[in-house]
């Protein structure tokens, strides 16, 4: 963990066409963070993952219909507490539950998939993580509508879920670690994702906390508070 100065036994994947998915103050921001990982000493190992597109659609499938389970019973006995789900839950489950079987087994069918690829591509690429932006874009302003009444939104979830999905779906580690802020968006923050094999959450958080002895006296936010001080 403290090993931060010499990163020269670092392997970091990244899929390109996938990393610059975002937009550009974000992927700048990224970038920046990884640039910093090399001048450490570690290396880029360029990679690719086939059926992203699909993966995700199975992901949300996956999460939907395990959601719509979760919450059948309200679903189905709404009539006798009408507030018992809000607005957004209730499209969400009846989305799932919309799901067929077909499609469930076929998204399961991904996931292993998915599973076998990606720890494959850990083991004979040596990596040490597979390295992302967190989302593609920073934070998204919320409108005066949805503070009254919430929103639903699935293109923009599933946009904003783009890289972290992975971590989930194939029951890896991942962690986020904040490398900038967005200065076409109020200064809000931007995050690198590192995604790890099963078992190796100790090598994220050695490069995280690398990341953050070079990031730390990055400015704050404009409307941070901190809220262990807050009283």
């Amino acid at each position: 963990f403290h090993e931060t100065d010499n990163l020269s036994d670092v392997r970091i994947g990244v899929y390109w066409e996938y990393f610059e998915d975002a937009e550009a103050e974000v992927v700048r921001k990224c970038k920046s963070a990884l640039h910093i990982l090399e001048s450490l000493g570690a290396t880029i190992v360029e990679v690719k993952i086939p059926h992203l597109h699909w993966m995700r659609l199975s992901h949300g499938l996956k999460i939907a219909s395990e959601f719509a389970q979760v919450w059948d019973l309200q679903f189905h006995t709404e009539y006798q507490n009408p507030w018992s789900l809000e607005p957004n839950t209730r499209i969400t489950v009846g989305i799932g539950s919309s799901v067929s079987a077909l499609e469930i087994l076929a998204a399961e069918r991904l996931r292993r998939y998915a599973f076998d690829y990606l720890h494959e591509m850990f083991e004979s690429n040596g990596l040490t993580a597979f390295v992302t932006p967190t989302t593609p874009l920073s934070a998204p302003p919320l409108s005066k509508q949805a503070e009254v009444i919430g929103e639903n939104n699935n293109p923009l979830v599933v946009r904003l879920m783009m890289y972290i999905f992975l971590a989930n779906f194939a029951g890896m580690p991942g962690m986020t670690v904040p490398v900038g802020f967005d200065e076409s968006n109020f200064n809000l923050p931007v995050g690198l994702h590192l995604l790890g094999n099963h078992w190796q959450e100790a090598k994220l958080l050695r490069l995280s906390n690398a990341l953050e002895n070079k990031l730390k006296e990055n400015a704050k936010p404009n409307d941070w508070v901190d809220v262990a001080r807050v009283e």
